[in-house]
């Protein structure tokens, strides 16, 4: 099998052909690996051929993305693949929101864009804007059986920060390593007993915070590679 056309099939499926190993050097994946797993995600690897054929079949795009991502207060924006001969009056879409109401409307009255001439895209506006969450959108075509389905993700414009950091408060608070707490209940060692006995009285004395190392695995092949700092807000 030709090397340079495997390596782009690979790439088009999204497997990378070289990597960084856990000890930091460049390692080269062998074709025969390429090969077994463009196989096992449902390629056709008999020849170079039948692969780029497979491919073609498996990256041809989907009139709705599976997932549509918009911020908050942005309209509500879709982009459709489509061919340009196809009649935009057949289509229809309705979108549940996350708290259960249905709003409906006909593609061919909100198109914002039609370019598919140039590249088969075609942009409709469903709403000006949206309440945050995870809402369901379904397009429905005339004389097809079955439904067209997208999630469409309202998210902040940001995350959140609290009121006094948005106000450029001073905040303070302790940073520490759980297994250096000592108390007379835990066996010389912190456990989450002696890390809530600490964070209130952090916060009794008008602490804002409580950095904590992580207590997971963070790098499996570098095991003493854990100690970075994550902070809690602290309870009140």
């Amino acid at each position: 099998m030709d090397t340079q056309k495997l390596k782009a099939v690979a790439s088009r499926a999204g497997l990378a052909d070289t990597y960084i190993s856990a000890w930091g050097e460049p390692t080269n994946v062998s074709d025969a690996v390429l090969v077994k797993l463009l196989a096992a995600m449902g390629y056709d690897t008999r020849d170079d051929e039948k692969l780029e054929a497979s491919a073609e079949r498996k990256h041809q795009q989907d009139l709705l993305a599976p997932v549509v991502v918009l911020r908050e207060d942005q309209p509500v924006d879709v982009t459709l693949t489509l061919g340009k001969t196809v009649r935009i009056g057949d289509f229809s879409w309705s979108l549940t929101q996350e708290n259960g109401d249905v709003i409906e409307g006909w593609l061919e009255s909100q198109v914002v864009s039609d370019t598919r001439a140039q590249d088969g895209k075609l942009v409709f506006r469903l709403a000006e804007k949206l309440p945050m969450g995870y809402h369901q959108l379904t397009m429905r075509r005339k004389r097809r059986k079955s439904d067209f389905s997208s999630t469409v993700i309202v998210a902040p414009k940001s995350c959140y920060k609290q009121a006094s950091l948005n106000a450029d408060e001073k905040l303070w608070g302790t940073t520490v390593q759980l297994y250096t707490l000592k108390s007379e209940q835990n066996w010389g060692i912190g456990d989450f007993s002696d890390l809530m006995q600490l964070v209130g009285n952090v916060a009794s004395r008008g602490g804002n915070f409580v950095g904590l190392n992580p207590i997971h695995s963070l790098f499996p092949a570098n095991p003493e590679g854990a100690s970075h700092t994550a902070r809690l807000p602290a309870v009140g």
